[in-house]
């Protein structure tokens, strides 16, 4: 990683600020990544710094969000031919396409009813 370069992730909510800032590692002219640290949820505007000087500002935002959090599912028990649905409950279910359910070496997306309850069949 270039030290000099970095990713800072700034959110302001009810009169306050927060900056986030991790290193950024750079692959070639036109791309680079960086591994975010925790920081609280919410929507946070991106740029790229150098130096300590804001070299680029990205129209874009990141969100960061609680971890999805299961506490029970039910049923515990289905037909080896597949074909069960099964109810998730739990915390933080975000319906943006990015929770699956993994049954073994299987995967289906899931379908999010609530920030509690999805399933998967």
């Amino acid at each position: 990683a270039d030290a000099a370069l970095m990713c800072q992730f700034t959110a302001a909510e009810a009169g306050e600020q927060r900056v986030t800032s991790v290193p950024a590692t750079r692959h070639n002219e036109h791309r680079l990544t960086c591994t975010t640290e925790a920081t609280p949820p919410g929507l946070y505007a991106v740029a790229i710094t150098r130096d300590g000087a804001v070299h680029a500002v990205s129209a874009a935002t990141f969100e960061f969000r609680r971890p999805p959090v299961l506490t029970s599912l039910a049923p515990n028990f289905g037909s080896q031919d597949g074909g069960t649905v099964v109810h998730v409950h739990g915390a933080n279910f975000v319906d943006d396409g990015s929770l699956w359910c993994h049954f073994g070496a299987t995967a289906s997306i899931a379908d999010v009813h609530s920030s509690h309850e999805l399933s998967c069949s």
